[in-house]
């Protein structure tokens, strides 16, 4: 703090800066679609002052409060606050040191507004003692309703002011309030405005506080107006009365932004001119105002005394501005920039140099205190959710469910049409006989064949036209024609098996023909009339005591080294849908976490009070973890207990590759929704890459049966190693000393690894 002496002898105080703004310059988009939100803004927030700015919907307020506490970087320009660049934990900017009250709501709606509090009071390392009498102090001072109310049944005044509460719930020495009187009754906004007097006056609090409500920024003890990016005018509002002589601010508002189109349209400089200058002769030519004011009793002054330089404001105890003059400060010499370049680099934290980011370089142990409060905070949102919880619990149940019952069952009562021109009706003359009697074969191997099999029902037609007919319509899977004389050629087949001539295999063989549009359909019935003859005939050779081998092939299938004899789809495809139900549950769960919070503002809220990127990942895997397991546990319930689903490794292999599987995709959710900013975006990148996984990870099909190239690739999806060695632990019994099993745990850590250093990367540059 400074001290000078002006002309009528009084001594004025040079206060301190709290938050100094130097040509300050801010863009959206490129090219033509570049929107300048601050142009080239100067501002100065003196320490223990109330400053309040104002401007209309679109000037740049929000975006220069949101420079303030480190959310945004500004394009050109310097910005210091506390002596230090926002964004560096050092200077308290995320941290304690400042109270933040979005122009959001930034609340979880889920809690009350006890949980909301101490939630907050937990990240600021508040004792138990000192949050409860804050928090009764603030629900009586600003009129809530019972702490234990649920936020989402306030009223949107109410919620407004649980919203400022928390910005003032830990005596920050700065507050930055984003319109905190919007939908407030007048009396309990003149007390808001009297306990803000009283904390800059008595407990020297800085405060800037944007409105709408222009008149009420009279009780401010400094004033800036704001328009299209830039600062029209900077002095206390008595300053600003009595210089235009007008009743309002209102009025002098609209009067500076009538001035300030004027010297847009003709292009008038905006550069203050060299010498000294009056606050209102500078207001009359130009439409930006320094941000060094006068008081009312300056004009009486005769010019001259002190100099005041920019990023300074001369402020007596009552905040009126004694008897000074201006005088733009003289532009550096190329000696005094390489020194002050020099300076800076020996202080980054001066604040004077162009805008950095300063999070990114610097490592901050995670805080236990504020990981649990994170923590509580989500199991909280998990438990108010009551609906919403169960359904993850019961969507694998279901799942699991509709897969066990629909895929990898053998079809049944497939409709086959049979034409047999050994009999004049299929149906009636058809005489099945048993023994080594060889009278009308035809009817005993159709009845080997349909009655013996659930897959086939036989259709019996007269002609083959018409059975060709009803395969064309699709009304029948296919079609079978018996010779007239099967059963004779059959027998001169079957004795001279080395000397039959051509016409003895036409006539002892059954045409078939299928409708091959169903492949697995097609598969079925083929298996279905190969299986039927094989049966008809090894009895057919034992009834006439022949060793029924003899209508074997020469290939004798023993048991199999690993699985069963007659394997289903069901089990082949178990272990890689167990890994894509809990792989895809579990990015559905954390898909969304940080696209609604930083939507709903509550994100940059908790950065702004000090929550480290590492600590929201921490809290967010340990959470989720916990509904992981519940849905790992209910989905290997009911495939290895419900359903039967062979598993012949350790069990425990099992559970820790599905539990490693499910965190792979947590992570992959988190980074998911660190990348993206609406939920559509992450849903349909999720979906996207949905396919690839099923498709090329050995779930449907083997690996075995792709180009070499694709089957290159499909090895470094998330899910295929991870899908092999399931099957392998399942099917084949291997533990982890297997290199097939302990690869997919080892790819399911990369993984892990990469998804949770691509998240943090991700947050970390987003939050600096």
């Amino acid at each position: 703090m400074q001290i000078t002496t002006g002309q009528n002898g009084n001594e004025i105080k040079i206060e301190s800066s709290i938050v100094k703004v130097v040509n300050a310059q801010k863009s959206y988009g490129k090219g033509i679609q570049k929107k300048v939100v601050l142009d080239n803004l100067c501002l100065t927030v003196p320490k223990g002052s109330i400053y309040g700015l104002l401007g209309a919907s679109g000037c740049g307020k929000t975006t220069l409060l949101s420079c303030i506490v480190g959310r945004k970087n500004l394009d050109h320009g310097r910005l210091s606050v506390f002596g230090g660049v926002p964004g560096d934990r050092r200077t308290g900017i995320p941290g304690k040191r400042v109270g933040y009250m979005p122009q959001e709501l930034a609340l979880y709606i889920e809690f009350t507004i006890k949980e909301m509090l101490e939630y907050f009071g937990r990240i600021y390392g508040m004792d138990r003692h000192q949050l409860q009498e804050k928090i009764d102090f603030l629900v009586q001072f600003l009129d809530l309703p019972h702490f234990d109310r649920v936020i989402r049944t306030l009223s949107g005044g109410q919620q407004r002011r649980v919203s400022f509460a928390v910005s003032l719930l830990h005596d920050p020495e700065l507050l930055i309030l984003d319109e905190p009187t919007v939908g407030v009754d007048p009396m309990l906004r003149q007390s808001i405005w009297n306990h803000l007097i009283r904390l800059a006056k008595e407990e020297g609090k800085t405060i800037i506080i944007t409105t709408h409500y222009i008149e009420e920024a009279r009780q401010a003890s400094m004033v800036g107006l704001m328009r299209n990016g830039h600062l029209l005018a900077e002095a206390p509002p008595s300053t600003l009365l009595e210089q235009f002589n007008l009743p309002s601010l209102e009025d002098v508002f609209l009067k500076l932004c009538v001035k300030h189109e004027i010297n847009d349209s003709h292009d008038i400089p905006t550069k203050i001119p060299t010498g000294t200058r009056s606050l209102s002769g500078t207001l009359r030519k130009l439409p930006l105002v320094s941000d060094l004011t006068l008081t009312n009793t300056a004009k009486r002054q005769k010019r001259g005394g002190s100099l005041v330089y920019p990023g300074s404001t001369a402020m007596a105890e009552d905040y009126s501005i004694q008897a000074i003059s201006y005088m733009k400060a003289p532009e550096e010499t190329e000696f005094q920039k390489i020194k002050r370049r020099l300076s800076m680099k020996k202080k980054p934290n001066s604040g004077y140099n162009d805008q950095v980011s300063p999070g990114c370089c610097q490592m901050t142990v995670p805080s236990p205190s504020k990981i649990w409060a994170l923590i509580m905070k989500n199991l909280i949102k998990m438990w108010r959710n009551m609906a919403q919880l169960l359904f993850l619990f019961l969507l694998p149940a279901v799942q699991v469910i509709f897969f066990c019952v629909a895929i990898g069952q053998d079809p049944i009562d497939l409709k086959f049409a049979v034409v047999n021109h050994e009999v004049a009706n299929l149906t009636s003359n058809c005489t099945v006989t048993t023994g080594c009697d060889f009278t009308t074969i035809s009817c005993r191997l159709l009845e080997s064949i349909f009655t013996n099999s659930s897959t086939l029902v036989m259709v019996p037609f007269e002609t083959d036209e018409l059975a060709r007919e009803a395969v064309a319509k699709g009304e029948v899977w296919g079609m079978a024609i018996v010779p007239e004389t099967f059963t004779k050629y059959f027998l001169k087949r079957l004795w001279s098996s080395l000397d039959v001539d051509n016409e003895t295999l036409v006539q002892s063989s059954i045409q078939v023909n299928l409708d091959m549009s169903n492949q697995q359909v097609a598969f079925q019935l083929q298996k279905a009339l190969h299986e039927g003859y094989q049966s008809f005939f090894r009895q057919l050779l034992t009834d006439c005591e022949f060793p029924p081998e003899m209508g074997d092939l020469p290939l004798v299938f023993k048991n199999p080294v690993y699985g069963d004899l007659h394997p289903n789809f069901t089990e082949f495809m178990a272990p890689g849908i167990i890994i894509l139900i809990i792989f895809f549950l579990a990015l559905s769960l954390t898909g969304d976490i940080f696209v609604t919070e930083r939507r709903d503002g509550l994100l940059d809220r908790s950065w702004i009070a000090g929550v480290l990127p590492s600590e929201i990942l921490i809290s967010h895997v340990f959470t989720q973890f916990l509904v992981l397991a519940g849905q790992t546990a209910i989905t290997l319930v009911f495939i290895f207990l419900v359903f039967n689903i062979k598993c012949e490794g350790p069990l425990g292999w099992i559970v820790g590759l599905t539990l490693l599987q499910g965190t792979a995709g947590m992570c992959y959710g988190l980074l998911l929704s660190t990348i993206f900013n609406d939920v559509a975006a992450t849903i349909q990148f999720s979906i996207g890459s949905f396919y690839p996984c099923l498709l090329l990870s050995g779930i449907l099909w083997p690996l075995e049966g792709m180009p070499w190239y694709l089957k290159t690739i499909s090895w470094y999806l998330p899910c295929t190693a991870a899908c092999q060695a399931m099957r392998d632990v399942m099917s084949r019994g291997w533990g982890i000393m297997h290199p097939s099993v302990y690869l997919g745990y080892v790819s399911t850590l990369s993984w892990i690894s990469v998804f949770i250093i691509l998240s943090w990367i991700v947050i970390k540059v987003k939050s600096s």
